[in-house]
């Protein structure tokens, strides 16, 4: 998988191991390294969560479309989930004047 490269930090690092959802670049939607059918998605994140406040960690190739990767999100967040990070790769532009 091909990540989007991001200026952004790297998420905190905890105890717990977070729920991996990736979007591939053909749209094929996996939890952890098994595709699903993105229909059944959200029930098998519930069974994999200990909860609504679970770390959930969403990485989309950086040839998946906008839309599938938004897709995704908001299905989590109409589910309940609020504890999602987007997965990058480090380097990538900041778009500031001041650090050129």
């Amino acid at each position: 998988m091909r990540l989007p490269e991001t200026a952004a930090n790297a998420l905190d690092a905890a105890e717990d191991t977070p729920i991996s959802i990736s979007v591939a670049a053909d749209g094929t939607v996996a939890l952890g390294d098994q595709p699903i059918a993105k229909s059944g998605l959200i029930a098998a994140v519930r069974q994999a969560a200990s909860g609504s406040e679970a770390r959930i960690h969403v990485r989309g190739d950086r040839d998946a479309t906008y839309e599938t990767v938004v897709q995704v999100l908001g299905a989590l967040n109409k589910a309940g989930f609020r504890n999602i990070g987007l997965v990058t790769e480090g380097s990538g532009p900041d778009f500031d004047e001041e650090s050129e």
